[in-house]
């Protein structure tokens, strides 16, 4: 019961999305004016935090949308379920 009245008390899911994003963003901006970087285990390559909210964060979240979405794995199988189940409540199967 408790996890419903908090549940119920969140905003909508596109604004939750909305400012997580926006989250995102500035905590990109932040980490990068301390220049963290990691090293990756695997090539020990050292990963340095791009700040998204520069023209050059911009432009690589533009020109990598596309190979991130058609290398996504599931994304053809949720995208086949979603419009299967559109149809199906359009169609009042459900």
């Amino acid at each position: 019961n408790s996890v419903e009245k908090i549940g119920n008390k969140l905003p909508d899911p596109s604004v939750l999305f909305f400012l997580m994003c926006v989250g995102l963003a500035i905590l990109t901006w932040l980490v990068s004016l301390f220049n963290v970087s990691v090293k990756h285990p695997g090539t020990h390559q050292t990963i340095h935090v791009k700040n998204i909210l520069s023209h050059d964060g911009s432009a690589m979240i533009m020109n990598d949308a596309i190979k991130n979405f058609s290398e996504f794995p599931a994304l053809g199988l949720v995208l086949a379920v979603m419009i299967g189940i559109g149809v199906a409540e359009k169609t009042g199967y459900f």
